[in-house]
C-alpha cells in the first residue's frame, strides 16, 4: 500500500536548455527509501499495462489529460509538457520493448544443448 506522496516521477522543465536522457524516472520520495521502488520493479509490466488501460479509457477531452489519467498535482512544472496521446504511445512502446527483452532472454536460455 502506498499513496501519491510515497513515489515521485521526474517533471521536466520545458524551459530547461540542457539535454535530458529519454527515460521514465520513478523514485522513492522518502530519504533513504522505504522499499516501494523495489516492489514496483517486480510489478513493472503489470503497472504499465494498468496505466495504459487507465489513460486509454479516460473520458477527458484535453490533449494534456486530466488528474485522473496523466496529470500529477505534485508536478513542479504544472504538467506543462504532458500530452495524453504521447503518454499512450510511450507506454505501448515501453511495454513492447520490455516484452521483447524478456522473451529474448527466455528464448536464449532455452538454447543450451546437453552434451
Amino acid at each position: 500500500m502506498c499513496n501519491a506522496t510515497d513515489l515521485a516521477t521526474e517533471c521536466v522543465n520545458p524551459h530547461e536548455k540542457r539535454a535530458f536522457a529519454e527515460r521514465l524516472l520513478l523514485y522513492d520520495r522518502h530519504p533513504g527509501g522505504i522499499g516501494i521502488t523495489k516492489k514496483v520493479q517486480l510489478l513493472f509490466r503489470e503497472l504499465l499495462t494498468a496505466a495504459l488501460e487507465l489513460i486509454s479509457t479516460c473520458n477527458c477531452l484535453s490533449s494534456s489529460g486530466c488528474p485522473n489519467c496523466i496529470q500529477a498535482l505534485s508536478c513542479s512544472e504544472y504538467n506543462e509538457v504532458l500530452h495524453k496521446d504521447a503518454a499512450i504511445l510511450i507506454l505501448k512502446s515501453v511495454i513492447e520493448a520490455e516484452m521483447s527483452y524478456f522473451e529474448g532472454r527466455e528464448d536464449s536460455s532455452n538454447n543450451f544443448t546437453a552434451v
